[in-house]
Parts: structure tokens; C-alpha cells; sequence
């Protein structure tokens, strides 16, 4: 294939040795303002949060901003930018998973008590009870107690204000298992995947177990009104991506038969297919661009260990 480049990017290499990744699709390792951007790097087992600053059109390695014992392959420490300025991820301080913001500016590190999950643009963070996630799904867990470490228990989800430093909410687990009506212990059911909504008033989270055939469920929880609803609930709940306040792209199914990205309203639960064909590669990680006009999502490997890499315009239905 033959492709021009944009006239607003650059390319440039790094010359990296070690195993190196971001972490997870919903958020991006740049800042706003394209100044910054990071990147983990595994070191001796343990993970180096790195730091990169553009100078004259490229990408020039700044400094490790820490290292960590405890991360995962999916996403890594959950960083995320706060601001051009602003970073905050997982950490490991004295021994127990907290979060940290550090500044860019004048190398500052700040700890919370709360590990993190999910924030919003009002400087309130989403956390939940990584002890539990990590016994139900390793994969996106830290393995602190095998490794000697320990983390605040956390009863669902607490929204936590990291300015003020107090607790703003917290959504009990047994208010969203009565809710699922699930007919296995809420001990066996994982909180996982919370993404804030743009108006910055609710979020959304997967409520899930491995031993039933309604396995997925989608909640929709407005902290402001305190109110809890479930937007969806069938075989699988995957990956989704805002496309604005009131709606996201989603992959999910009632049945094996009925998966595919769907365009999901938050206020009336109402589902709209996007087009038959663009789950031709099955489940994969969407996200939508600033202007609203393109999807950009993978697929999973196949055999071969590859995954396919598409573009879907909503303007046009064509993938």
C-alpha cells in the first residue's frame, strides 16, 4: 500500500531495546498539546514509566519518570494525562498500590490513597478493589498480595476528589449484584473497564462472571442523581468508546450470533447497528476521532498472530 503522510505529523524512530508498550486503547499516551508523550518499558521485571518531549518535530527521550514492581500487559499502570502538565498512574509507596500524579514541570510526585481506574475532567478519580479484579481476572490485576504488597479494599466503586482530597461517593457491590440479579455469588463478579462520560456526571463499567450464560452486563451510574440503571445485559460486553454524552460504540451480543459494534444510546438503551460487515474480524478495541467522522478498531490475533488494522466512516457506511 502507498500512504501520504499528514502534513501535521512526523516520524521519527526509537531506539529501544526492552519490551515497550503503552497500555490500554481508551486513552492516549500523548498530551493535549502533542509536547509529551510516554511509554512502559519493562525493565528486570519491573516497568519504567518514560517520558518523551518533542523538540524541533521530534520525539526526544526526556527521563524515567518512576519504576514499579506491579503492572499488567493490558494496562500496564494505568497512566493517564490529567493535562498538558499532569500525569497520574498506579504506584506502588510504602508498600501499598496508591495513585501518583506527577508534574512535568517541576518533577513533583503526589501519592492518594486510592488505586486508579478511571478519572474525569472535574478532578475526581474512579477506583475499585484491585485484590478482587486481580483473583477474577489476573489479567488486568497486579498480584499484590503474591508479591507483598497491599491496597486499600474497596466495597464496588469510590469516586474520589484528588483535589480536595475527600470521597465523593461509593456504589456498593451488593446494590450492583442485586441489580444484575446474578445466581452466583457477587464474590465471583468482576467490576472492570470504568470510562467516564463527557459531561463528567456519570460512567459507565462491565459487571461480569465467567459461570453464567447472561455473563456481561453494562452499567450506566449517575453519581450527581445517584442513580444505577443497566444499559445492557447478554452473552459478551466488550470494548466501547464515546462517541459523544449520550452515546458510545460498542461491541457486544446477546448470543455468539448477534455480536458486532453497535452505536448504544445511554438515555434510552436503544441499540442501532452501524453496518453488518464491520465485524468481519470479530471483537476488537474502538475508539472514535475528534471530528466524529471515523471509527479506528483492531481485531484480535489469528492464528498467524496478526491482527487487522480498520477504518470505518460514518459519513459514508464504508469500511
Amino acid at each position: 500500500y502507498r500512504y501520504r503522510l499528514n502534513k501535521l505529523c512526523s516520524m521519527s524512530s526509537l531506539k529501544l531495546k526492552d519490551t515497550n508498550f503503552f497500555g490500554y486503547y481508551d486513552h492516549t499516551q500523548w498530551s493535549d498539546n502533542m509536547d509529551f508523550f510516554i511509554l512502559n518499558v519493562i525493565k528486570s521485571n519491573k516497568l519504567v514509566l518514560k517520558i518523551f518531549e518533542k523538540k524541533e518535530n521530534e520525539y526526544i527521550f526526556k527521563k524515567d519518570i518512576i519504576s514499579t514492581p506491579s503492572f499488567n500487559y493490558q494496562q500496564g499502570i494505568r497512566a493517564i494525562w490529567i493535562d498538558n502538565n499532569k500525569i497520574i498512574f498506579n504506584y506502588i509507596y510504602n508498600n501499598k498500590m496508591v495513585s501518583s500524579i506527577y508534574n512535568v514541570r517541576d518533577q513533583s510526585l503526589e501519592y492518594y490513597p486510592y488505586p486508579i481506574q478511571e478519572i474525569n475532567k472535574e478532578n475526581m478519580l474512579f477506583s475499585i478493589d484491585y485484590n478482587k479484579l486481580s483473583r477474577l481476572n489476573p489479567d488486568y490485576g497486579y498480584n499484590l498480595l503474591e508479591e507483598g504488597y497491599s491496597t486499600i479494599e474497596i466495597d464496588g466503586i469510590l469516586g474520589y476528589d484528588y483535589i480536595n482530597k475527600n470521597i465523593k461517593f461509593i456504589l456498593k457491590d451488593s446494590l450492583i449484584y442485586e441489580k444484575s440479579m446474578n445466581k452466583i455469588l457477587s464474590s465471583d463478579c468482576e467490576i472492570n473497564h470504568i470510562s467516564s462520560c463527557p459531561d463528567n456526571k456519570k460512567i459507565i463499567f462491565m459487571y461480569r462472571n465467567k459461570n453464567s450464560d447472561i455473563s456481561s452486563k453494562l452499567y450506566l451510574y449517575d453519581f450527581n442523581k445517584n442513580v444505577l440503571s443497566c444499559l445492557f445485559s447478554g452473552k459478551i460486553v466488550s470494548h466501547y468508546s464515546w462517541l459523544n454524552s449520550n452515546e458510545i460504540i460498542i461491541y457486544l451480543g446477546k448470543d455468539v450470533k448477534t455480536q458486532n459494534y453497535y452505536i448504544l444510546n445511554i438515555n434510552n438503551k436503544e441499540l442501532l447497528p452501524i453496518n453488518k460487515n464491520i465485524n468481519i474480524n470479530g471483537d476488537g478495541h474502538p475508539s472514535v476521532s475528534p471530528d466524529k467522522r471515523w471509527l479506528v478498531y483492531d481485531s484480535y490475533p489469528n492464528r498467524s498472530r496478526l491482527i487487522h488494522l480498520n477504518l470505518y466512516n460514518f459519513r459514508t457506511n464504508k469500511i
